[in-house]
């Protein structure tokens, strides 16, 4: 059975939709892969500390482009230099353990600061 829209889509979404698709293969071609690893590597010693199961450390799945910046606070979903490529199970973990995940760098303030643990 065929499914029609009930309201047709404007051309500007279907640019903007078109736009996000080159980005996503774009930052996919780029990476090669998840970036979890580089991340949590860049802290040596720090995968023990996230007490992640030995079945995390490794990828599969389809990749997502994450944005580290939200784009509430001025993100381009459509630029590949503003995108980091992770596996569907790494980018849910991100979202999942925020304050973790802007100490590794992988969620960015809006600000652009980094990390600051409140006191």
């Amino acid at each position: 059975m065929k499914r029609t829209r009930l309201r047709p889509r404007s051309d500007k979404a279907i640019a903007r939709d078109e736009a996000r698709r080159a980005c996503v293969a774009a930052v996919i071609a780029r990476d090669k892969g998840c970036m979890f690893q580089r991340a949590v590597g860049a802290y040596s010693g720090y995968i023990r500390e996230l007490e992640l199961p030995p079945s995390w450390q490794w990828c599969d799945g389809p990749l997502d482009a994450h944005e580290p910046r939200e784009r509430s606070h001025g993100a381009d979903p459509t630029d590949p230099d503003q995108a980091v490529c992770l596996c569907r199970k790494h980018h849910d973990w991100v979202h999942a353990h925020p304050s973790t995940s802007y100490r590794l760098g992988l969620l960015v303030r809006g600000n652009g600061e980094p990390y600051r643990r409140r006191t």
